[in-house]
């Protein structure tokens, strides 16, 4: 399967993933399960 991500919200993703101390893919799949909004700082 191939997700398009629009830059804005992979910067989001990158920082989110860095607060969080885990990895890239762990933080897309909290993404895809909780959604962008509701991890944002």
């Amino acid at each position: 399967m191939t997700f398009y991500i629009e830059r804005v919200s992979l910067k989001k993703l990158y920082d989110y993933a860095y607060r969080e101390r885990t990895s890239l893919t762990d933080a897309f799949n909290t993404v895809l399960s909780v959604g962008l909004k509701d991890i944002e700082g």
